[in-house]
């Protein structure tokens, strides 16, 4: 499972002990493998033993304990990482092949939280362990792995995990309930007061006024923008067209209530429809166009006063902002900091309760119980030293470039 020629190894665990530990061991002996130790100094570090040579890549960061950690290991064949928490803690040449440690006559051994020889057992807990069979430049556009593929499913226990689930909303309901009303609700009272009062420093009297001359400003402007539709709409052409149209959307009315949409009748007053409101609309909008042109004048001297009324409000609110910087500093500060008191006190409460995340399935077990039943599974694998292509000598170019990348030879 680990004989490929490019390889990452990525674990989710959480070490509560401090002896030195093997969070893997793959190979078929103790002189043909490679493994992941964590030491006593609680520092990961990777081992390859191969026809009597010793590679060895060590971190500089520990695996912290006594909380979940990500560990990936990554081998390319040339060079070996290793990384805690998505943080490169080692990288150098590692000259080591993983294939090579699977001979196809031995006997593989592979171990999971413990050595081959059954000691340096891993003392915590692990999430997962997943094998990819190569070295993504950027691991982290991966993704998290489809659950539907890592933990199978059954109908009883999806059923629990509804009712699980629902238990635990419901805890959590209760406890933020019981958050809001002690100190975390308080801070949120203050905060808002705080914001309320920044607010009152912008409500002065000449700013007020200004907002009111803006607001008249563009009064000004939709009257203009007014005056010519009215002007449009009055002129004897318009009136005749309107009442051409609003004819001919009775008559359609009538006539589709009466006959098949197929009739050529009807499509002939539809299409009529259609050409007597383009003609409205194009004719409208050059009028605008020309209105707009003969009283630019009017429409600029508009513009220029929303643009003044806009830089006045925006002076005197630099201006009072000035006045009141320290005022409004320290408010500032304030609501700052109760943010992330407040923040912190709601993260702190939940995770002491266990409540900072639903760890039960619920809907989405359904969902994958649902999609595991349309899967199709195999128990068995066949995976020789060599294939019977290979050796009856009819291995293809595809077959063969891709047996030099997954398997390494």
């Amino acid at each position: 499972m680990a004989d490929f020629a490019e390889i990452t190894i990525d674990i989710m665990l959480r070490r509560t002990g401090n002896n030195e530990a093997r969070i893997f061991d793959f190979g078929t002996g103790e002189t043909e493998c490679f493994y992941l130790a964590i030491e006593d100094n609680g520092k990961p570090v990777l081992v390859a033993k191969h026809q009597g040579e010793t590679r060895r890549l060590a971190a500089s960061e520990t695996v912290p304990a006594n909380k979940w950690a990500r560990v990936r290991v990554e081998i390319n064949g040339s060079a070996a990482s290793i990384y805690i928490d998505a943080k490169q803690v080692a990288k150098k040449d590692f000259k080591f092949n993983p294939p090579a440690v699977f001979p196809g006559d031995a006997t593989e051994g592979n171990f999971i939280a413990c050595g081959r020889n059954k000691t340096g057992f891993f003392h915590g807990k692990m999430d997962y362990l997943r094998i990819y069979r190569k070295v993504h430049d950027v691991f982290s556009t991966l993704g998290e792995v489809p659950l539907p593929l890592t933990q199978i499913i059954s109908k009883d226990s999806c059923e629990l995990a509804q009712q699980l689930s629902a238990d635990w909303q419901k805890r959590r309901g209760e406890k933020e309930a019981e958050i809001r009303s002690g100190k975390y609700g308080e801070m949120q009272t203050e905060i808002r007061q705080l914001n309320e009062r920044q607010k009152t420093f912008l409500k002065t009297p000449k700013l007020a006024e200004l907002e009111d001359r803006r607001r008249q400003t563009y009064r000004n402007r939709d009257r203009l923008h007014q005056g010519i539709r009215e002007e449009f709409d009055s002129l004897p052409e318009t009136k005749k067209a309107g009442q051409r149209l609003q004819e001919l959307r009775e008559n359609l009315k009538a006539l589709t209530a009466k006959l098949e949409k197929s009739h050529p009748e009807v499509s002939k007053l539809e299409e009529s429809v259609r050409q007597t409101q383009r003609s409205l609309d194009t004719a409208r909008k050059l009028f605008t166009t020309e209105r707009q042109t003969r009283r630019k004048d009017d429409f600029a001297n508009v513009a220029k006063e929303i643009t003044a009324a806009e830089k006045a409000i925006e002076d005197e609110k630099k201006r009072i902002e000035r006045e009141k910087s320290k005022e409004l500093g320290e408010i500032a500060s304030r609501i700052e900091k109760l943010q992330q008191q407040s923040n912190d006190l709601w993260r702190e409460t939940l995770s002491k309760a266990g409540l900072s995340r639903n760890p039960y399935g619920g809907m989405a077990d359904v969902n994958r119980m649902q999609y595991q039943q349309n899967l199709e599974y195999h128990t068995t694998a066949d995976w020789d030293e060599r294939t019977r292509e290979e050796i009856s000598g009819k291995v293809t170019p595809t077959m063969k470039e891709w047996l030099l990348r997954v398997r390494g030879y």
